[in-house]
């Protein structure tokens, strides 16, 4: 029997959401998934750099590059 300990709703909730992503990943095609963890893995590498350049004084120039970037789909 599974169990689990619940203090209130929210955890609840949490539980629930991640059951349904679990079992939603399993219906996602190979080729997404690949997709998806490649974008997993990079990030928050990526995050922690524009966070730093948005601190430094290149901001502006980080902000053009974003503006120009294209994602394919």
């Amino acid at each position: 029997m599974w169990e689990m300990r619940l203090q209130n709703v929210s955890t609840l909730n949490h539980y629930l959401q991640e059951v349904v992503s679990s079992t939603s990943v399993c219906s996602i095609p190979l080729a997404s998934r690949n997709k998806l963890t490649i974008f997993q893995n990079a990030a928050m590498p990526l995050a922690e750099a524009a966070a730093t350049l948005l601190r430094s004084k290149c901001e502006k120039s980080f902000r053009k590059l974003l503006a120009t970037l294209t994602f394919e789909t």
